[in-house]
């Protein structure tokens, strides 16, 4: 028995150490890399900036930070693909964090990042995360252990969490770098073809727009917040003048949810977004917006 409990020992003991040889390849393999448009946390540690924008795919692949700096203030996108203003807010809170506070916050005004309660139950898949969640890396476990698929194991067991995830555990493994949002100033976008067109429009909109807390941790760190609503569709995004009211009553909104009303197809290439000349439109008018606002200080 003390032998056979002695081998089950050493083969243990065994894949513990090829799992931990494995981890630290993968570090050294992927260190300052990203392998998915979700892995960019480590770039906002110690990052300098005057102003971020905060929201999901539709801040991420449509402002374009360099087009907006004015008065040589420096700007940042840290939205997050497919998320709402909950993981906004744990970005936000990260990046104040881990950075110096910047000056103004620009938040995405609109339902799909705002309605509801701002939170998603599941995490899609950890992809572009599992390498951080061992042994907490980057501090960020405690953002993602509210989801349904969180697993604590993943942060004790080496490798335990690509079990699933092949292609993303060969990204890592090679140290693919195919999402490098930090040249860009966190900015990213993939570019299809445009000529979308909506048919038909709902009448049901929420009245009641959730910031997950976006507002407070503003305030504690005095920073000017400011909403920004994108172009959409017939600005079906565009939330009913009731659900403004529930924003903060200090907070500026600037609305370009009809930007590109009477040319939809030309820059749409589904109901959310679009091409990445309609980007720089959308860009050059939130700059110019800026800088009034900043010249009449």
């Amino acid at each position: 028995m003390k032998v056979f409990l002695r081998k089950i020992f050493v083969l243990a003991s065994a894949i513990l150490f090829v799992g931990l040889a494995v981890e630290a390849f993968i570090f050294v393999q992927m260190e300052g890399r990203c392998a998915h448009v979700l892995e960019d946390w480590h770039d906002l540690i110690d990052l300098e900036t005057d102003f971020v924008f905060v929201g999901n795919s539709r801040t991420a692949g449509h402002v374009i930070p360099r087009r907006i700096e004015q008065h040589g203030l420096r700007g940042y996108n840290i939205a997050y693909d497919g998320f709402p203003s909950q993981m906004g807010a744990d970005r936000l809170d990260f990046l104040l964090k881990n950075a110096v506070p910047p000056k103004f916050v620009f938040v995405q005004t609109d339902l799909s990042f705002l309605s509801g309660d701002g939170k998603l139950e599941n995490f899609p898949m950890k992809d572009g995360m599992l390498r951080f969640f061992y042994l907490d890396q980057l501090g960020i476990n405690d953002y993602f252990r509210e989801y349904n698929n969180w697993r604590e194991a993943d942060t004790y067991v080496p490798l335990l969490r690509y079990k699933g995830y092949p292609l993303i555990f060969f990204k890592h493994l090679v140290g693919w770098n195919r999402w490098n949002k930090k040249e860009k100033l966190g900015f990213w976008h993939t570019d299809k073809e445009v000529g979308f067109q909506l048919e038909s429009v709902s009448d049901v909109l929420p009245n009641q727009l959730s910031l997950c807390g976006i507002d407070s941790i503003c305030n504690a760190h005095n920073i000017e917040l400011i909403g920004v609503t994108p172009p959409s569709p017939k600005s079906i995004y565009k939330p009913s003048s009731e659900a403004f009211r529930t924003l903060p009553s200090h907070m500026e909104v600037w609305d370009f949810s009809a930007l590109f009303d009477t040319c939809e197809a030309e820059y749409f290439y589904d109901k959310a977004h679009f091409n990445l000349r309609g980007a720089e439109i959308y860009s050059d008018s939130i700059a110019a917006r800026f800088k009034s606002k900043l010249n009449s200080n």
